[in-house]
């Protein structure tokens, strides 16, 4: 969707515009909490910006999780992550510290928990922190802005949520199955005993 809105304001207004332009898109997806309280109340935050006329554009996509109470309470929460996103991207980015703390701007921590951080592009410092995302997420679990940041054996920075979801998903796929099933030894229905064998022998007079 962020890729979308972008490519649709760069194609409408680039071409039209008199005067070098830069251009962002922002955009957002949540699911907040329902009246029961019983759905998984998370969502995401990206923009994708130019620093410069015509250059490449740089992302930053925050998947997050939502702590507060009420749905009221968390759209004011991603409100406030959404203006901090766009003013950090632009004012902000050259620091990794600077960065990440000023997403959580006016927000307590307590309130949203970062799933991961995604970032690429031109305008994210390639030294002095490097780029990696690896370094700016374990950054910023290091600030207490999410609870755990997961890794994939390659060393690919992955959604937590995802990997425990295909593994409940395989795990359940393979209760259904009996032939997935491990029987404890137990369990299993013990063998018939053979019956011993009884050997007798006859004595001939010549034995004696």
């Amino acid at each position: 969707m962020l890729d979308l809105e972008y490519k649709l304001l760069h194609d409408h207004l680039g071409a039209s515009c008199a005067i070098p332009t830069k251009f962002f898109a922002f955009a957002n997806t949540v699911s907040a909490r329902n009246l029961k309280g019983d759905n998984d109340q998370h969502g995401w935050v990206g923009i994708r910006f130019q620093t410069h006329a015509d250059s490449p554009p740089s992302y930053v996509l925050l998947p997050v999780n939502s702590m507060d109470p009420s749905a009221a309470l968390q759209q004011d929460a991603l409100c406030r992550l959404g203006v901090n996103l766009i003013y950090a991207a632009y004012r902000q980015r050259n620091s990794m510290d600077e960065f990440l703390n000023g997403l959580f701007d006016s927000i307590a921590p307590r309130r949203l928990e970062l799933d991961v951080l995604y970032l690429s592009g031109p305008a994210i410092p390639q030294s002095s922190p490097p780029a990696d995302p690896k370094y700016w997420a374990l950054r910023a679990l290091e600030l207490g802005m999410g609870h755990v940041m997961l890794f994939d054996p390659s060393g690919t920075l992955v959604k937590p949520s995802s990997l425990f979801v295909n593994a409940h998903s395989s795990s359940n796929e393979a209760g259904s199955n009996p032939s997935n099933r491990c029987t404890p030894p137990w369990s299993k229905p013990e063998s018939p005993r053979s019956s011993p064998t009884t050997q007798t022998s006859r004595r001939t007079p010549t034995d004696r």
